[in-house]
């Protein structure tokens, strides 16, 4: 439901909500395009290498298909 609701949101949104400004803590505040590019997406890839390296040393598939 929420990949939905995020999806349709996406599909057509309006550009002054990405040029809306948004407070990301400690960061400060930002434009919310910036937070979800250089925050949001960061922080989930940084997960995700989290989870590669756990997967490798546990002698396991990549979780990402190569």
């Amino acid at each position: 439901d929420v990949y939905a609701s995020t999806d349709g949101y996406l599909a057509n949104p309006d550009a002054s909500t990405f040029d809306a400004p948004v407070t990301v803590k400690p960061l400060g505040e930002m434009p919310a395009i910036r937070a979800l590019g250089q925050v949001c997406m960061t922080h989930g890839f940084t997960h995700l290498g989290e989870i590669e390296l756990i997967r490798t040393l546990m002698d396991l598939k990549p979780a990402i298909g190569v």
